[in-house]
């Protein structure tokens, strides 16, 4: 069995897809949407851990107002 390939990105879903990309929109996260409640979240190199730390935190913001 082939190791899974190192990667940038992620993929995931969420139930109320419009009001997620709203929420993203407030907090100046830039994350695509790539079909109806599938995202796809990419990093750059000139993004550290602590970059991607803050960016959790402002998505589990937006999905504790979800629920």
């Amino acid at each position: 069995m082939r190791p899974a390939p190192e990667t940038n990105m992620v993929m995931f879903e969420v139930d109320d897809a419009a009001e997620f990309a709203r929420g993203l929109s407030e907090r100046a996260l830039r994350i695509n949407a790539i079909a109806p409640g599938r995202f796809r979240a990419v990093t750059h190199l000139d993004v550290s851990a602590d970059d991607i730390e803050e960016a959790l935190g402002r998505i589990e913001e937006i999905l504790r107002e979800l629920r």
